[in-house]
C-alpha cells in the first residue's frame, strides 16, 4: 500500500483507511513483535527515506517512510507499505 498525503487532512483520511484494513492484514501475518530499522536513503537537502522491517509471526512487512523539509520544517509525505521482502534483495 502506497499513501500520499500533502495535508494533515489528507493524512488523516489515509490514517483512517489503514486502521480499517489493518484487521485483515494482520489476520493474514499476524501479529507484530518487534522492528529493525534498514536504513535511509537522502536526496538533496530536502528529501528523505526511511525504510523499516517490521517483524510478524507469518512475515516481515516492509515499510518505507518519505520526508520533505519544507519551509515550516519536515513532513511525512509518503508512507508505503508490503510484505514483499524479497525486494530487499534487489
Amino acid at each position: 500500500m502506497n499513501l500520499s498525503a500533502s495535508t494533515s487532512e489528507e493524512f488523516d483520511l489515509y490514517e483512517a483507511q489503514l486502521a480499517t484494513q489493518a484487521g485483515n492484514f494482520l489476520r493474514q501475518i499476524g501479529s507484530p513483535y518487534g522492528y529493525e530499522y534498514i536504513g535511509q536513503k537522502v536526496y538533496g537537502n530536502n528529501l528523505i527515506q526511511q525504510e523499516f522491517i517490521v517483524l510478524h509471526e507469518k512475515a516481515a512487512l516492509r515499510v518505507k517512510f518519505v520526508f520533505y523539509k519544507g519551509k515550516k520544517g519536515w513532513f511525512v509525505t509518503h508512507f508505503f507499505f508490503d510484505v514483499n521482502a524479497i525486494s530487499f534483495f534487489n
